[in-house]
């Protein structure tokens, strides 16, 4: 990798994420350590905090980063917190006005689940979009139309 491109990748991280990640408070932990803690704690208190967090987070991160709300800026975050915060590598489509997303992860049918509800609970409350689920133990897609 040349200098310039260590350097736009660095800066490109920071303008993208870091100065932003700062100011939410967010917590860099080891992989191994956040699955055990997924693991460890029990399916419904997840789904929960999925949910509350879902709903919350979303349009704090939303208005905060892209000032207005919107399917486009949902979709940019969720692929800024894929890409920075590690929850999971994640592919969006778009054809017309369908969309999927889907998130692959390392760590289990557990946090699936949970990025079922996030995402679930993010679309609906900012854009009151119902999306379609299908999940496995390391994927989650979800689908849905946008008005």
């Amino acid at each position: 990798m040349s200098v310039n491109a260590l350097t736009t990748s660095i800066l490109t991280k920071y303008a993208e994420w870091d100065r932003y990640a700062e100011r939410f408070g967010f917590v860099s932990v080891g992989k191994e350590l956040f699955s055990q803690i997924i693991q460890t704690t029990d399916q419904q208190s997840l789904e929960k905090i999925a949910e509350d967090m879902g709903a919350q987070l979303t349009k704090q991160f939303m208005l905060f980063w892209f000032k207005k709300i919107n399917v486009e800026t949902f979709l940019a975050y969720v692929s800024t917190i894929s890409r920075y915060g590690g929850i999971a590598k994640c592919d969006i489509e778009v054809q017309g006005r369908e969309h999927t997303i889907t998130a692959l992860h390392e760590l289990g049918p557990k946090w699936s689940n949970f990025l079922k509800h996030f995402i679930d609970s993010g679309l609906k409350s900012t854009l009151g979009i119902v999306a379609e689920f299908d999940t496995t133990k390391n994927s989650v897609v979800g689908r849905f139309v946008a008005t």
